[in-house]
Protein backbone atom coordinates (compact mmCIF):
# COMPACT_ATOMS: atom_id res chain seq x y z
CA UNK A 1 0.00 0.00 0.00
CA UNK A 2 1.35 3.41 -1.08
CA UNK A 3 1.04 6.91 0.22
CA UNK A 4 -2.53 8.08 -1.40
CA UNK A 5 -3.87 12.01 -1.98
CA UNK A 6 -6.56 13.16 0.05
CA UNK A 7 -9.64 16.11 0.24
CA UNK A 8 -10.86 17.94 2.54
CA UNK A 9 -15.00 18.74 2.33
CA UNK A 10 -17.50 19.54 4.69
CA UNK A 11 -15.53 18.56 8.13
CA UNK A 12 -14.02 15.20 6.68
CA UNK A 13 -11.26 13.74 4.50
CA UNK A 14 -11.85 11.73 1.70
CA UNK A 15 -9.74 9.90 -1.02
CA UNK A 16 -8.88 10.84 -4.39
CA UNK A 17 -11.94 8.15 -6.07
CA UNK A 18 -14.56 10.05 -3.89
CA UNK A 19 -13.90 13.33 -4.04
CA UNK A 20 -13.87 12.74 -7.69
CA UNK A 21 -17.87 11.43 -7.15
CA UNK A 22 -18.23 14.21 -4.65
CA UNK A 23 -17.21 17.10 -7.38
CA UNK A 24 -19.07 15.42 -10.14
CA UNK A 25 -22.58 16.18 -7.58
CA UNK A 26 -21.97 19.42 -7.09
CA UNK A 27 -21.69 22.47 -9.35
CA UNK A 28 -18.62 24.30 -9.12
CA UNK A 29 -18.25 28.14 -8.31
CA UNK A 30 -14.97 29.15 -9.09
CA UNK A 31 -15.21 31.09 -5.32
CA UNK A 32 -16.08 27.79 -3.59
CA UNK A 33 -12.59 25.77 -4.94
CA UNK A 34 -10.63 26.90 -1.62
CA UNK A 35 -13.74 26.64 0.70
CA UNK A 36 -13.86 23.00 1.84
CA UNK A 37 -17.47 23.83 3.48
CA UNK A 38 -18.33 24.44 -0.25
CA UNK A 39 -15.91 22.02 -2.63
CA UNK A 40 -12.82 19.58 -1.63
CA UNK A 41 -10.17 20.94 -2.02
CA UNK A 42 -6.68 19.18 -2.59
CA UNK A 43 -4.98 17.16 -2.98
CA UNK A 44 -3.27 17.03 -0.05
CA UNK A 45 -0.24 14.38 -0.10
CA UNK A 46 0.27 11.82 2.20
CA UNK A 47 -3.10 10.78 3.31
CA UNK A 48 -3.69 14.39 3.98
CA UNK A 49 -0.43 14.41 5.83
CA UNK A 50 0.61 14.14 9.69
CA UNK A 51 -1.94 13.14 12.40
CA UNK A 52 -2.54 11.72 15.72
CA UNK A 53 -4.47 8.63 14.68
CA UNK A 54 -4.63 6.53 10.87
CA UNK A 55 -7.01 8.43 9.20
CA UNK A 56 -9.77 7.13 6.45
CA UNK A 57 -11.79 8.21 3.86
CA UNK A 58 -15.25 9.80 5.00
CA UNK A 59 -17.47 7.77 2.78
CA UNK A 60 -15.78 4.13 1.74
CA UNK A 61 -13.26 4.16 4.79
CA UNK A 62 -10.41 3.14 3.08
CA UNK A 63 -7.17 3.39 5.03
CA UNK A 64 -5.20 7.21 4.18
CA UNK A 65 -1.64 5.97 4.55
CA UNK A 66 -0.64 8.95 6.37
CA UNK A 67 1.81 9.39 8.42
CA UNK A 68 1.70 9.49 12.25
CA UNK A 69 2.79 11.80 14.99
CA UNK A 70 4.31 10.19 17.94
CA UNK A 71 0.70 10.40 20.38
CA UNK A 72 -0.57 8.83 16.58
CA UNK A 73 1.86 5.80 17.78
CA UNK A 74 0.49 5.62 20.78
CA UNK A 75 -3.31 5.78 19.49
CA UNK A 76 -2.44 3.00 17.08
CA UNK A 77 -0.95 0.84 19.54
CA UNK A 78 -3.51 1.11 22.40
CA UNK A 79 -6.01 0.66 19.82
CA UNK A 80 -4.06 -2.44 18.17
CA UNK A 81 -4.15 -3.55 22.20
CA UNK A 82 -7.90 -3.67 22.40
CA UNK A 83 -8.89 -5.31 19.15
CA UNK A 84 -6.18 -7.98 20.20
CA UNK A 85 -8.27 -8.52 23.55
CA UNK A 86 -11.60 -8.35 21.33
CA UNK A 87 -10.22 -10.86 19.59
CA UNK A 88 -9.33 -12.91 22.55
CA UNK A 89 -12.57 -12.84 23.95
CA UNK A 90 -14.77 -13.11 20.98
CA UNK A 91 -15.82 -9.18 20.80
CA UNK A 92 -15.06 -8.17 17.86
CA UNK A 93 -16.66 -4.68 16.22
CA UNK A 94 -17.50 -4.28 12.74
CA UNK A 95 -14.42 -1.78 12.21
CA UNK A 96 -11.69 -3.86 13.76
CA UNK A 97 -10.33 -4.59 10.45
CA UNK A 98 -9.45 -1.23 10.25
CA UNK A 99 -7.13 -1.06 13.20
CA UNK A 100 -5.13 -4.25 11.81
CA UNK A 101 -5.26 -2.73 8.30
CA UNK A 102 -3.35 0.04 10.02
CA UNK A 103 -1.19 -1.56 12.08
CA UNK A 104 -0.02 -3.76 8.84
CA UNK A 105 0.55 -0.77 7.04
CA UNK A 106 3.13 0.99 9.74
CA UNK A 107 4.60 -1.83 10.66
CA UNK A 108 5.63 -2.89 7.02
CA UNK A 109 8.80 -2.69 6.02
CA UNK A 110 7.75 -1.08 3.43
CA UNK A 111 6.04 1.68 4.41
CA UNK A 112 7.42 5.27 3.56
CA UNK A 113 7.87 6.33 6.99
CA UNK A 114 11.28 4.80 8.47
CA UNK A 115 11.23 7.85 10.70
CA UNK A 116 8.08 7.38 12.10
CA UNK A 117 8.55 3.29 12.29
CA UNK A 118 11.60 4.66 14.36
CA UNK A 119 9.33 6.51 16.56
CA UNK A 120 6.87 4.01 16.97
CA UNK A 121 9.42 1.81 17.95
CA UNK A 122 10.34 3.90 20.80
CA UNK A 123 7.03 4.72 21.62
CA UNK A 124 6.23 0.83 22.18
CA UNK A 125 9.54 0.46 23.78
CA UNK A 126 8.64 2.88 26.23
CA UNK A 127 5.02 2.06 26.82
CA UNK A 128 5.73 -1.68 27.57
CA UNK A 129 8.78 -0.67 30.04
CA UNK A 130 6.16 1.33 31.84
CA UNK A 131 3.99 -1.57 32.12
CA UNK A 132 6.19 -4.16 33.00
CA UNK A 133 7.75 -1.60 35.76
CA UNK A 134 3.98 -1.06 37.53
Amino acid sequence: MSTMEAYLYDADIYCADCAADIKQGLKPNCKHYRDESQYPVGPYLDGGGEADGPQYCGNCHIHLCNPLTTDGYRVLLQDYLDFLSRLANSTLRSTDHRIEEAWEFYCSSTTPYTLGRALGAQVIHGLLSRENMG
